[in-house]
């Protein structure tokens, strides 16, 4: 019988050892992983090999849904960039529903927003 170590963290209600058993590992649990990876840690953490292991796979996964980590990183931002635009549009559609409303809070939200993080403030 094989030995499997593979991350068990759940995602929805299969978890990473299940798909991987199934083999259903796909594009989203790399993406998630990076997001995660990046949000707790930095962008040089955000390494093949070690998301592979994390993920229980060979880097040759990897490969099999990307073509590089240039490309893999842009698929990242663009993830994180959606559901940071799908989380702004949700509070500002909670706000109000007059648009003259919502398009002053947005402006706000821009101008009182202070970004602190390397290279300085914003």
């Amino acid at each position: 019988m094989e030995r499997m170590t593979v991350n068990t963290r759940v995602y929805g209600k299969m978890t990473m050892r299940t798909k991987r058993r199934e083999g259903r590992l796909d594009k989203d649990d790399w993406l998630e992983l990076a997001l995660t990876t990046l949000s707790q840690e930095s962008v040089d953490k955000v390494l093949i090999v070690p998301l592979a292991k994390k993920l229980g796979v060979t880097k040759g996964s990897f490969y099999w849904h990307f073509n590089s980590r240039e490309e893999f990183l842009i698929e990242v931002l663009a993830l994180w960039r959606q559901r940071a635009t799908r989380r702004i549009i949700d509070i500002v559609d909670a706000h109000s529903d007059h648009p003259a409303e919502r398009l002053a809070y947005i402006f706000k939200i821009a101008v009182e927003t202070k970004y602190e993080g390397p290279g300085g403030s914003l």
